[in-house]
């Protein structure tokens, strides 16, 4: 049995660097324009750029906040005999962890956003009349949802222009937090609907998620965490061995999330329509296989565990948001890119520099100042 729960918290310290990364290339590989020295670079002109924006689209997008969602819902339930007293502990514990890193590193990207209206910053204004608005709902507004009503153009058509529909918050990545807090607070309502419901809990929770997609409902992305932390939910409150498990789909879910993933490269642009459903399934299949492959290099390797690359993934992921943008821009600048490939060049190297660049600060702060690092990466 030690052996076993060894594997799964080895498995679990595993998956977190690397979903970390799988997010940041995720987030740095886009077909947006890229404004730079007055310069609008049509990135999505580029087909070979496009191709691989369509492969990380594929293969990469949608699959580490669902995993995260997973991993929070085992993780909180865990090892302990849920009640009052221990509810309480976990919302103090998470108050620290997830509440005052969402704020710093939100406040953190309103101050950027505010220091690039600095004459010297004019080279990484998208839009040169670019103004600011700072009021204190406009401000409340970044914590929440962020519509750019705090750095509107004001000179697009006479009308000031705004992110229509926007589900994140200032820093965009961090909305697995917020909807993650909210989950939290709901936490006695999963845990009594898991405890009487039993496996349908997880089933019912599907189906709510599917059906929002279906009907189009606004909170369809909370409510695919709900159905993600329930399922992790349901196989710790009944002490169900995960990786005993997600074993017997070791080779199938490897093989369904490969197919989905090609399939939806090739249904694209043929039936757009059914693209959106490929990536909602296949971040089930995604989960499966990443847990089995994790446990087989684990056991089947000489690979081992890196805490300290373990222990970075959450600063990674707060963080690479008020990084990886302005880098690239940088390395526009400075590279004055003219072809596919050297596009392609910069947002790679952009990836590689924003993870190495925050590893090494998360490196410097944990020697030099662990008070820093334990407020802003929600650290115990």
């Amino acid at each position: 049995m030690k052996v076993i729960q060894s594997l799964r918290q080895s498995v679990l310290d595993l998956l977190r660097f690397p979903l970390a990364v799988i997010v940041v290339i995720a987030h740095t590989f886009s077909l947006d324009d890229v404004a730079a020295s007055g310069i609008i670079y049509h990135v999505s002109d580029y087909q070979l750029f496009q191709g691989t924006c369509i492969f990380v689209d594929a293969f990469l997008r949608g699959i580490s906040v669902p995993i995260y969602f997973f991993i929070s819902g085992y993780v909180f339930f865990v090892g302990v005999k849920f009640c009052s007293t221990v509810y309480w502990k976990k919302i103090k514990n998470r108050f620290k962890s997830l509440f005052i890193p969402y704020i710093i590193w939100n406040t953190i990207a309103i101050f950027l956003i505010i220091f690039k209206q600095l004459p010297i910053f004019e080279s990484f204004l998208t839009n040169s009349n670019s103004t600011l608005n700072l009021t204190p709902f406009t401000i409340f507004e970044c914590f929440w949802k962020y519509n750019g009503n705090i750095n509107p153009n004001t000179f697009v058509d006479g009308v000031p222009q705004m992110l229509s529909g926007s589900y994140f918050p200032v820093n965009a990545a961090l909305w697995y937090l917020r909807d993650l807090m909210i989950i939290i607070l709901t936490a006695p309502v999963i845990y009594w609907f898991v405890k009487r419901l039993r496996v349908y809990a997880v089933y019912s929770s599907l189906s709510i998620y599917f059906a929002s997609i279906i009907f189009g409902w606004p909170n369809s992305m909370i409510l695919g965490g709900y159905f993600y932390f329930t399922w992790g939910a349901y196989m710790s409150i009944f002490s169900i061995d995960l990786m005993v498990v997600f074993k017997k789909w070791f080779k199938l879910s490897i093989v369904l999330y490969l197919f989905n993933s090609v399939m939806y490269i090739v249904l694209l642009d043929i039936a757009p329509e059914v693209i959106g459903w490929l990536k909602t399934i296949n971040a089930v299949f995604a989960l499966l296989a990443c847990f089995n492959i994790a446990a087989w290099l684990l056991q089947n390797t000489t690979l081992k565990v890196s805490p300290f690359l373990a222990s970075s993934s959450f600063f990674i992921y707060v963080s690479h948001c008020v990084v990886y943008e302005r880098l690239r821009k940088i390395l526009f600048i400075l590279l004055k890119p003219d072809s596919g490939i050297e596009i392609q060049f910069i947002f790679i190297l952009t990836v590689v520099l924003t993870v190495l660049s925050l590893l090494l600060i998360f490196y410097l702060l944990k020697r030099c100042c662990p008070p820093v690092l334990k407020v802003i990466a929600g650290r115990k």
